[in-house]
């Protein structure tokens, strides 16, 4: 996965959240900066905080979160 993929998919992520970067920060057990350093594709996280992430895209109502096809695949 390329970095500019990584940043959009976790600002994606925080949005649908609708989460300020503080709230995504505290959720995902970083600081603020971070978050900041990620979605501007500074930083990229590192691989121990990947399931994590993925433990907060499932709290995505459900259709939130997949593309449009992949949404009315149901």
């Amino acid at each position: 996965m390329k970095i500019k993929d990584i940043t959009t998919l976790i600002k994606q992520l925080r949005r649908q959240l609708e989460l300020t970067q503080e709230q995504f920060a505290r959720k995902v057990g970083v600081t603020c900066g971070t978050v900041n350093h990620w979605e501007n594709g500074k930083r990229t996280p590192h691989p121990y905080l990947i399931p994590r992430l993925l433990e907060i895209k499932k709290e995505l109502p459900e259709g939130k979160g997949k593309s449009p096809k992949e949404a009315s695949k149901g």
